[in-house]
């Protein structure tokens, strides 16, 4: 019939009424009415309705209505619909819907949706979602989201985003048991205490530019650990001698940057060698230790231990070195060996005077800095101080003054080069008495 029977049948019609029943059949038509009943069947249809029932069925249809229900099912469906429920189902469904419900989930899904919901749920994803919440969840993700939410989280994570959030945390992240504040200020103390107060005065000189580079490092190295000295006097070594235009080896671009690091790393193969080891060649001021940085070796996990990881050998010669030796040098207590000789038919190389601070490297091997422009007389602290040294290579530069008769201390040196340089003076007879010299 075209109308409905004012109550229903026991079972149901073969073809379904334009209109529904005031009260459904107690099974449902096996195709379903084109509208929905007033009140819903015990048992769902196998197919849905077009359209919703009013209040929904206590238990959900086989696939989801085209249209959502006005009030959640007390189960999910296995499938989500394409738009969500005004208020989400009780439990979630096992694939997340494409687009969020308007109010979050009690309990999260097991994989977070696409899109983020307009404000977050008290317990978070496990995995952070592809774009961030507008608002943050109130305990973070285990992992960070790509990108950071607008406002910060109330607890930090314990690792940082890639990107920084637009406003900062209210409880900082914690390394090195600092904040960032009081770890800036150890670090600044630590490069006073190696170079003075003067240099960091001028924010240009190469100290402070190390300092800044420190502060920045994405290594982010602690101001309690010995051996950040090393790191912030290699710095110094590379602001001070024209780093950034050395042939192999220049920093990255950007060392938060994988890319931009390996592209950096490329570009470096110098490797120093010392008794039958070779270093790694990674740019320096980069991300990794400073151990791995090209033509650079530390001592091993295997050697001393007080000197394990301490720096032992600095090759970086043929490399455009255009500056001055910084006097920081004589931090690196237990190295061996530095080598940092220009080419023969290269104009320019390193100028200035020898720092005699480097006297105080009571362990250097070999000091070699041949083909540069340095000046002045060698200092007398080089012939008191180096009293393990082999190997002095000095000449082609620009030297002036006698040799002292000190040079009688270094009893272990085996080569001395002093050739074309502007030395004054008669020869010492110092120079007899140095017996392992050929």
């Amino acid at each position: 019939t075209s109308l409905p029977s004012s109550a229903p049948t026991s079972a149901p019609t073969s073809v379904p009424t334009d209109t529904p029943t005031a009260s459904p059949s107690f099974d449902p038509t096996d195709p379903p009415t084109n509208a929905p009943t007033a009140t819903p069947t015990d048992v769902p249809t196998g197919v849905p309705s077009t359209a919703p029932t009013a209040p929904p069925s206590s238990a959900p249809t086989s696939a989801p209505t085209d249209v959502p229900t006005f009030t959640p099912t007390g189960a999910p469906t296995a499938t989500p619909t394409d738009a969500p429920t005004a208020p989400p189902t009780i439990a979630p469904t096992d694939p997340p819907t494409a687009a969020p419900s308007y109010d979050p989930t009690d309990v999260p899904t097991a994989a977070p949706s696409v899109e983020p919901t307009s404000s977050p749920m008290d317990v978070p994803t496990d995995g952070p979602t592809n774009t961030p919440t507008i608002a943050p969840t109130a305990s973070p993700t285990t992992k960070p989201t790509s990108l950071p939410s607008s406002a910060p989280t109330l607890v930090p994570t314990v690792f940082p985003t890639s990107s920084p959030s637009d406003q900062p945390s209210l409880v900082p992240t914690v390394v090195c048991n600092l904040d960032r504040a009081t770890r800036e200020t150890e670090l600044t103390y630590l490069a006073q205490n190696i170079s003075g107060t003067g240099p960091f005065t001028d924010p240009g000189s190469v100290q402070s530019r190390a300092l800044s580079w420190l502060i920045d490092d994405v290594a982010y190295p602690c101001p309690q650990d010995s051996k950040t000295v090393q790191r912030y006097v290699l710095a110094v070594f590379y602001y001070g001698t024209g780093g950034g235009n050395w042939d192999e080896c220049s920093a990255p671009e950007d060392s938060a940057d994988p890319e931009s690091v390996e592209e950096a790393n490329n570009a470096c193969n110098k490797e120093a060698e010392d008794q039958g080891r070779t270093g790694d060649t990674d740019a320096w001021l980069g991300p990794s230790s400073e151990c791995t940085w090209g033509g650079i070796l530390c001592f091993s996990e295997g050697s001393n231990s007080s000197k394990s990881g301490c720096l032992e050998v600095i090759s970086i010669d043929d490399n455009n070195l255009v500056g001055t030796l910084p006097f920081e040098l004589q931090e690196l207590s237990e190295l061996r060996i530095f080598h940092a000789e220009g080419e023969e038919d290269r104009i320019g190389g390193l100028t200035g005077k020898l720092p005699p601070q480097l006297g105080n490297l009571k362990d250097l091997e070999e000091f070699d800095v041949n083909y540069n422009q340095l000046t002045g007389p060698i200092p007398d602290s080089f012939f008191g101080g180096l009293v393990k040294l082999r190997e002095l290579d000095l000449n082609d530069n620009e030297f002036t003054g006698p040799i002292s008769d000190q040079i009688r201390n270094l009893k272990e040196l085996q080569l001395l080069q002093l050739h074309v340089n502007f030395f004054e003076g008669n020869i010492t007879p110092a120079l007899g008495e140095l017996k392992k010299t050929g």
